[in-house]
């Protein structure tokens, strides 16, 4: 992964996120792609990993892994390696810390998800705010469901502003047959 240059900071701070595009190697994103098949391939178990899933017309199907780096090494490096706390501390000022990670599944025949944002559900752990990271290991387009967000979205923001929000990789419903994974890491 790349550094983050200056303007993009001023992105951040401006509308607070930032799109970057292009940030893998082919290669990176190869070994992304396959890391992500791995955990969704991994059996249920207890104790460990979370596996959702969601009822479509072909079945049960997978929608989300979630608490797996501590059982997979590479995501872990990751998610909690130096390139990526680098790029996160020179856009809060600090540094940060992985609180929780998941892959969403965005698959044929899924729900997908409607508007909303996941900063309510984590209030009662006492932070004070919450930075969320998008990897997409998919293209992401507005064919396949992309992700859509707000400018400076807060725990009091409106579904109106989340729903006008700019595209950036939940918009309108996919394609049957389109396919989208990302991994969210939230810090």
């Amino acid at each position: 992964m790349q550094s983050i240059e200056q303007r993009q900071g001023q992105q951040w701070n401006r509308d607070g996120y930032v799109l970057l595009t292009e940030r893998m190697t082919a290669s990176e994103r190869e070994d992304l792609a396959r890391w992500v098949a791995e955990t969704a391939a991994w059996p249920e178990q207890p104790g460990k990993w979370m596996k959702w899933y969601e009822q479509t017309e072909r079945g049960r199907q997978l929608c989300r892994v979630e608490d797996f780096v501590p059982y997979h090494h590479e995501l872990a490096g990751l998610l909690q390696g130096a390139k990526l706390a680098a790029a996160l501390e020179f856009l809060l000022g600090e540094p940060a810390a992985l609180f929780k990670e998941k892959i969403n599944f965005k698959l044929p025949g899924g729900a997908g998800f409607q508007p909303h944002q996941d900063a309510p559900a984590f209030t009662a752990f006492g932070q004070s705010y919450h930075v969320t990271v998008m990897i997409a290991v998919d293209p992401s387009t507005r064919e396949n469901g992309c992700l859509e967000v707000g400018t400076h979205c807060t725990a009091g923001a409106s579904y109106r502003k989340l729903q006008t929000a700019r595209s950036i990789g939940a918009g309108p419903p996919r394609r049957r047959g389109s396919r989208s994974r990302w991994l969210p890491a939230t810090y």
